[in-house]
């Protein structure tokens, strides 16, 4: 029963961020701006002031993100509806990490198995002792490298189902955002299952191999650090913790940059090594956004997991509590937690990786198509966004006398400026100036009056 409501709640919040995305996040980030700073309070209550001191930090940076980033919201609200509407039309694809589950699990089991093997496979010594023969497993050089061997192999194999899982769900969503007319796109997910085994398996074993890497020297350097805390080198202890830094930052970016090659190959078609420079050349140039999404999408992410797990462990703690299961209720209830758990992580991965994806496909789309001769394919919501981002950039600030200089205030470019005027009035442009200058026969420079040459290069402008 716990697992039902953690999979109702799960689909009521697929509806939540279909309709009230918008408000859903600034209730959530406001949420959580309040609450910082009644743990901050609390915390000077009770004279904790360290703990105080970082839950301060901690809520002003998010109020700082929050005014930073207000405009970006917009954006990533919609892409939550973006996500929820193709999962609603694909409602096969929320299942997908089941069976990623069940391909770990057998990996599991094959790990255990051979680590047995391995573990039983010493060498046997014989030696007498007070007229008693005795027998001895000795362990091998030979036998530690055979753990070592099954420990990475294990978790490349982890690698590798996690990158099949986000390929798959990628192609899906690729193939849905890229389909004109919905109802003729068929079967997406056993087309992206056939594309994966026929074409790209090799990009998914060279992406779970890096990851390998680079956890495994991860692991090498928290072992290094643990030896060390039993010594007395601190700068060798600094130099550890400095390196387990740089690393596990390293490997979060690597992660995040693996699972965006994997969205390139599904929608290019190309190898890895490509599809990756090509993934952070989209992300370094939306990086504005990019950054919005992580905080602010990841934020609810993460609250909407809590709130399901909370929820359904409270609802079958009603249940349970009784007078006659009151002594044995914490066994199922544990165990129904731990399940309520999994599927709110599905829920959550299965989306996270769409909002990716329709966030690649976003960018990409905005870069091939201008709307006029090469339409989009984004939906009219996405539509009504680029909109929005392209009039808010139409702002421009005046400088110097005569308005001969002018700066390009963006909203969508990267800080970026371009010298041009505009002048503007509440609902259009009644004027406008060409942005290229040249010199008259006074030497001065001065602007062409060509209205139609600027509003060309002002299409270039937002195209790239």
């Amino acid at each position: 029963m716990i697992c039902f409501v953690a999979f109702c709640f799960s689909y009521i919040s697929l509806f939540l961020f279909r309709y009230v995305a918008f408000y859903v996040i600034w209730i959530i980030n406001v949420g959580c701006i309040l609450f910082l700073i009644f743990l901050t309070f609390a915390a000077i209550y009770m004279k904790e002031n360290l703990v105080a001191v970082v839950m301060a930090i901690m809520a002003i940076i998010l109020i700082v993100l929050l005014i930073v980033f207000r405009r970006r919201i917009g954006l990533v609200a919609t892409l939550f509806r973006v996500a929820s509407k193709a999962l609603m039309d694909i409602p096969a694809i929320m299942f997908e990490p089941f069976l990623t589950f069940i391909f770990l699990l057998m990996t599991f089991i094959i790990f255990i198995k051979f680590s047995i093997i391995i573990e039983t496979s010493a060498e046997v010594r014989r030696y007498k002792e007070d007229n008693r023969v005795k027998l001895n497993y000795e362990d091998r050089f030979i036998n530690d490298l055979a753990h070592v061997f099954n420990v990475v192999t294990f978790a490349w194999f982890t690698q590798f189902i996690f990158g099949c899982q986000h390929f798959v769900i990628a192609d899906t969503i690729v193939q849905w955002y890229f389909t004109p007319d919905k109802e003729k796109l068929g079967n997406p997910i056993l087309t992206s299952f056939k594309n994966l085994l026929r074409y790209h398996l090799g990009s998914i074993c060279l992406g779970a191999s890096l990851i390998t890497i680079v956890k495994v020297v991860k692991t090498i350097v928290e072992l290094i650090r643990n030896q060390l805390k039993n010594t007395q080198s601190s700068i060798g202890i600094a130099i550890a913790y400095c390196l387990r830094v740089v690393i596990g930052a390293f490997d979060e970016f690597l992660e995040y940059l693996v699972r965006n090659a994997y969205i390139i190959v599904a929608k290019e078609g190309t190898e890895f090594i490509e599809s990756g420079k090509r993934a952070s050349h989209l992300l370094t140039r939306n990086i504005v956004d990019v950054i919005a999404l992580n905080n602010f999408g990841d934020l609810v992410l993460f609250i909407c997991r809590l709130l399901i797990v909370l929820i359904a462990g409270f609802v079958g703690y009603g249940m349970l509590d009784s007078p006659d299961t009151r002594d044995n209720m914490y066994p199922p209830l544990i165990l129904g937690i731990v399940f309520a758990f999994l599927i709110a992580h599905c829920f959550v991965t299965v989306f996270e990786m769409t909002i990716d994806t329709i966030f690649i496909c976003y960018c990409i789309d905005c870069e091939e198509n201008d709307g006029d001769l090469n339409p989009y394919h984004m939906s009219d919501c996405l539509k009504k966004i680029l909109m929005d981002m392209k009039e808010h950039s139409s702002m421009f600030l005046l400088t110097n006398e005569g308005g001969k200089d002018a700066e390009f205030r963006s909203g969508i470019a990267d800080g970026s400026s371009l010298p041009m005027l505009v002048q503007k009035n509440d609902s259009h442009l009644i004027h406008t100036t060409n942005p290229f200058m040249v010199d008259n026969e006074d030497g001065h420079q001065v602007y062409q009056q060509d209205v139609d040459e600027h509003e060309s290069y002002l299409d270039q402008v937002y195209q790239n």
